[in-house]
């Protein structure tokens, strides 16, 4: 385990020293970021070291190692790839920072690229950004969870259905503090780990003052969790099995924006 945090360390430092990059701790985990955007996961759990990076280009190779897999939640359809290690292992640390690199290219803007690269950046006409299907300019919406994965692969779906980039909250009162004070368009709370918490938010966000925000809720383990959220708030939008970043949760998210 003390090799693993040496890695944990090396890795984390060398990705805050990519121009903009940041750290973030919202779950309790260590996540780097540039622009709001994740490019690096890395960390122990269980005992296992894993490390998530995005590689549009050499995914392909990177999957035929033994350690390596498409990271979970969808995110390897995006080019994700999670390495883990067990205990005693001996990962390939310079293989992450190439990871790493590649990640950070990925995800950066391209005037923080040319930054990197010593570079002016070239003024380029930038495409009109994506809108929502109704036209309107929306706010944000708001995530609440404490799965970074689950988060950040609703995150890319809902940009990629037009939708601004969202917000998201660990499932404290940070989430409703954060709504109170940003008035999402809708906010999306995943049950998967903590359904508990998540409920109990859901209640608190319900009794305040938020101009009737559809409030939906995601990753709920079994049919009985959908039928204790419809009894404990059937002022709710909707109640899903399904993960946030699923297709069928993120149609009803735009669909529930579009009809306000």
């Amino acid at each position: 385990m003390a090799g693993f945090k040496k890695v944990e360390a090396e890795l984390r430092k060398a990705a805050l020293a990519y121009p903009g990059a940041y750290e973030e701790k919202p779950w309790g985990e260590r996540v780097c970021k540039v622009k709001g955007k994740i490019f690096l996961f890395v960390g122990s759990y269980k005992g296992q070291l894993h490390v998530t990076a995005k590689l549009p280009e050499s995914a392909s190779v990177a999957l035929m190692l033994p350690f390596a897999k498409p990271t979970a939640y969808g995110l390897g359809k995006s080019g994700w790839v999670t390495a883990s290690f067990e205990p005693g292992s001996d990962p390939p640390v310079p293989l992450f920072h190439e990871w790493l690199d590649e990640s950070y290219r990925a995800i950066a803007p391209r005037k923080l690229v040319a930054e990197l690269d010593g570079a002016a950046p070239r003024e380029e006409k930038k495409p009109p950004a994506k809108k929502a299907r109704s036209g309107k300019k929306t706010k944000p919406v708001l995530l609440v969870g404490d799965d970074e994965l689950r988060l950040e692969r609703a995150s890319v779906a809902l940009e990629e259905r037009g939708l601004s980039r969202p917000l998201v909250a660990p499932p404290t009162d940070e989430a409703l503090a954060r709504a109170q004070k940003k008035r999402p368009s809708a906010i999306v709370i995943d049950l998967g780990r903590r359904p508990d918490l998540g409920l109990e938010l859901g209640s608190a966000i319900a009794r305040s003052p938020l101009d009737g925000t559809p409030l939906l809720f995601a990753g709920a383990r079994d049919a009985a969790t959908v039928r204790r959220v419809k009894k404990q708030l059937p002022g709710s939008a909707a109640c899903f099995r399904e993960p946030p970043g699923d297709p069928r949760v993120i149609e009803k998210v735009a669909s529930v924006i579009e009809a306000r």
